[in-house]
């Protein structure tokens, strides 16, 4: 190896050097947990930030995710300092690092020798916290599959017994208990199966209810504790030697206080028996006699209203309010007891505060105490008031209202004002749905002159607000309204879609919310498509050639862009009183970026369109009205008309939606507040605080307009409808009347037009047999015939003063023809006699009309 610049050329006199195998193995080493510190941090941050495990966190002292984040924090530096100070051989950085290898060694050693002379409190301290995650088995997913674990791996079951699972309150053996789970154990204590190709996870059905012997037979009826313990025994010396000494210290603490006892004059607490005869209320206080805690207990059954809470809190409060009592001596309940309630019962923290004695205080709550009031088997079935439900589902729960949820009807409405809503949807649906039927129709009955750009987006937009009125229609079915807007429990749907409901709300909401935008993005493009098309009027160019396959690409994609971040987020909700599922009717806030941002968008960028295509048709008409013909003026005329009436119509109603959604955003949370003031009354949750006041009457302060609702739905159907009034034309009446004859087999005398350009062509085509007989009359089939499509208006030449000629007329081209010699003998050329004049540069816009040539001079004698 090199010498370290400076240092002494003998090897016996560099007192400093280094050998290459410790420095490098020491380098290595450090750079391996350096790296672990690294992984440690980033799983304790996406654990803190992802998992909200709140279940698992009351189970333990510590965060684990804070734990791993600390730890890992830790050994980063540490390692660091290894790292650098090997691979640079810097005395400095490796003293330190040595220095904090001694500490950390130091303190483990401690913690070894701490752990093996308080073994009993370690024993108390593992034996509290397997209970208390017991207690909250099904609350966690990480939790459950860690206890299953456990279980699996030192083949036990419970912290002591396998009846330690009556802890939790769907393995509760209690009579009331109306769990299918009632007496039965988790699938991991049972004894394993050979051969077993499924695993029977009913296996621990009812094994509470058999004695030892029996159940032996089918679980495993040893508490994980012992198992620990002898496995800890056994694996000592493995233990020792990597140097874990892990332990978890805790001081003494006393179970019990003095008091003087009296004798239970109330022998049942809550409607459970006490099983012992004496007790003290030192510990409750706010009830200086057992008279007082009776009254207090009475008003804390209020809780009955919330389910889960009720179930948890009952032997806090029996163990507070009359605690067991033996030789002046009462007893103290314990943490876990107190803590089992703080999630639960989140409603008493967050409406009034618990009492000073009722927090989960070390002085009078110490940990690892046993109690008597835990193997009292109290009535855990509590109820839920109008209009909360009882459910299982923690996603239906309401607030801090465990174990209920919402009713599927919206409750800020009454029954009268729903049906008054479904009868105004089913008819504003139903014109909507007609009216935009029939401009598909339409369009259909002459596609041919109808799919012309920019009128034939008008009917992509028509076929849009149909296809969402039938979303909207879809809730009248038999039973759909309530399959669409309920869960199967009956509360509201919320944050959809999840993995356990049907897909008819999701379904309904890709309809009407795909529609909806898809038909504002088709709004744009339409109002684009004319600009660009006004733009080019009285010149060959095409604006919309080659740009309608881009058309069609951003408004089919954009909202279903828009659809799937929606779904990827959940936030489809519910709704009883408009009958589907929309995006945001919970938060606001996706409503307004998901729905008011696009179409504010819309507006502007359509908007900017629409009047440039005015101003556009303004100018023209304004200020070159030499060149144009009287039907192309009349033509211009009735089109800006019919735009500003339709731009009127657009801006209004998307006013008229951003006034709707913010008024409900601005009185959501104020709505919520009286829902929730409501909610408690109903529930009478008076939660332990006295009052002389009457009970009022319970009743919404604070609810939504009915009125606002209609308004809001009025421009979304007006919109739709005000779409299909640009084929309430004349053309129309004419389409159909041609349709009609066409299925009947009628004649139609209506008096064709055919383009004078198509009429010459067809007659030079000719010549030769025109020549050889002049009596022979032209043919015009339908491709040759025009007419004009069903949104009349936006097609109009301004190069041709009269545009069209009639059938009748052009049988007699031939003999007017042939009278001007216009048909000559094949060897005579035809010469023109002038050629296109310059542009008419003040009117960049239009091109000049040609000088006729020798032939073409017929038209102009002809117009």
């Amino acid at each position: 190896m090199a010498r370290r610049p400076g240092a002494p050329a003998a090897y016996g006199e560099d007192f400093s050097f280094v050998s290459p195998l410790v420095k490098y193995l020491l380098f290595f080493f450090n750079m391996l947990f350096w790296v672990i510190s690294m992984v440690m941090v980033a799983v304790g941050v996406y654990a803190r930030l992802m998992k909200h495990a709140e279940a698992a966190l009351a189970c333990l002292a510590v965060d684990p995710a804070i734990l791993l984040i600390v730890v890992g924090i830790l050994m980063f530096l540490l390692t660091f300092c290894g790292c650098i100070g090997s691979l640079r051989e810097n005395i400095c950085l490796l003293q330190t690092f040595s220095l904090c290898l001694t500490v950390v060694f130091l303190l483990q050693l401690a913690a070894g020798i701490l752990g093996f002379v308080f073994s009993d409190k370690v024993r108390g301290k593992v034996s509290e916290i397997i209970n208390n995650a017991i207690v909250h088995y099904r609350d966690d997913l990480d939790l459950q599959n860690l206890i299953d674990f456990g279980q699996k791996e030192f083949s036990c079951c419970g912290g002591i017994s396998y009846k330690d699972w009556s802890l939790n309150m769907y393995f509760n053996c209690s009579e009331d208990n109306p769990s299918r789970e009632r007496c039965s154990v988790p699938y991991s204590c049972c004894l394993p199966t050979p051969n077993q190709a499924v695993i029977n996870t009913m296996c621990g059905q009812g094994m509470q209810a058999l004695d030892y012997l029996e159940a032996s037979k089918v679980i495993y009826t040893n508490g994980c504790i012992d198992r620990l313990v002898n496995w800890i025994h056994s694996n000592l010396f493995v233990l020792g030697g990597v140097a874990l000494g892990l332990a978890i210290p805790q001081l003494l603490s006393q179970c019990g206080r003095a008091a003087p006892c009296e004798p239970l004059r109330y022998n049942v607490c809550l409607g459970s028996a006490l099983p012992y005869g004496a007790t003290s209320t030192l510990l409750a206080g706010d009830s200086d006699s057992q008279e007082e805690a009776h009254g207090k207990l009475v008003l804390w059954s209020g809780l009955r209203n919330a389910p889960r809470c009720w179930a948890v809190i009952q032997p806090l409060l029996c163990a507070v309010y009359m605690p067991k009592c033996e030789n002046d001596r009462v007893e103290l309940p314990s943490r876990t007891l107190c803590q089992a309630t703080r999630g639960p019962c989140a409603i008493v923290e967050r409406e009034r505060g618990w009492p000073d004695f009722l927090r989960c205080t070390p002085d009078h709550f110490p940990e690892g105490c046993p109690n008597e009031v835990q193997n009292i088997k109290f009535n855990s079935s509590g109820q839920c008031e109008a209009p909360l439900v009882r459910t299982d589902n923690p996603k239906s729960w309401y607030e801090d209202v465990e174990g209920c949820g919402i009713q599927c009807q919206n409750p800020l409405f009454t029954e009268a004002e729903h049906q008054d809503m479904h009868s105004y949807i089913a008819a504003f649906g139903a014109v909507t749905g007609l009216c935009t039927l029939f401009t598909l129709a339409t369009f259909v009955a002459d596609w041919r002159n109808s799919n012309r750009y920019p009128a034939v987006i008008l009917f992509y937009v028509n076929a849009c607000f149909f296809v969402g009125s039938i979303g909207w229609l879809a809730q009248f079915m038999d039973g759909a309204r309530r399959e669409i807007v309920c869960r199967a429990d009956g509360t509201m749907r919320l944050g959809e879609p999840t993995s356990n409901e049907t897909l008819s709300c999701v379904i309904i909401f890709v309809i009407v919310y795909y529609a909806l935008m898809a038909g504002v993005v088709w709004f744009v493009v339409l109002t684009y498509a004319w600009h660009t098309s006004f733009k080019a009027l009285g010149t060959t160019y095409q604006p919309l050639s080659g740009k309608t396959s881009y058309f069609h690409l951003l408004t089919w994609s954009l909202p279903f862009v828009l659809t799937v971040a929606i779904l990827a987020v959940a936030q489809v909700d519910g709704d009883s009183v408009s009958g589907i599922c929309f995006v945001g009717y919970k938060n606001y806030r996706y409503r307004a970026g998901f729905v008011l941002a696009p179409i504010g968008l819309v507006l502007i960028v359509g908007g900017y369109f629409l009047i440039r295509g005015v101003m556009t048709l303004f100018s023209i008409k304004s200020n070159h009205p030499g060149l144009l013909s009287e039907k192309a003026a009349s033509k211009i005329n009735e089109t800006m008309l019919r735009l500003g009436i339709f731009g009127f119509l657009a801006f209004g109603f998307v006013l008229i939606t951003f006034s709707c959604h913010f008024y409900d955003f601005f009185n959501q949370a104020e709505w919520e507040r009286s829902f929730r003031d409501y909610v408690l009354c109903q529930a009478n949750v008076t939660i332990g605080l006295p009052t002389k006041k009457p009970i009022p009457d319970c009743e919404i302060k604070n609810r939504p307009s009915l009125l606002v609702e209609k308004i809001n739905l009025f421009a979304m159907f007006g919109t739709g409808i005000s779409m299909s009034t640009w084929v309430w034309t004349k053309a129309t009446l004419l389409i159909w009347r041609r349709t009609w004859c066409r299925l009947t087999g009628q004649s139609d005398d209506e008096p064709k037009r055919i383009k004078k350009s198509k009429m010459i062509a067809k007659a030079f085509s000719k010549r030769r047999e025109l020549l050889q007989n002049p009596g022979q009359e032209l043919s015009f089939s339908m491709h040759t015939v025009s007419h004009d499509g069903p949104v009349a208006g936006l097609a109009f030449d301004l190069n041709e003063p009269s545009a069209d000629v009639s059938s009748a007329w052009a049988q007699h081209v031939t003999k007017m023809v042939a009278r001007r010699g216009a048909i000559l003998p094949q060897d005579v050329s035809v010469t023109p006699v002038a050629t296109p004049g310059p542009r008419v540069a003040a009117f960049s816009t239009l091109p000049p009309r040609p000088t006729p040539l020798l032939l073409g001079s017929i038209s102009s004698r002809l117009d």
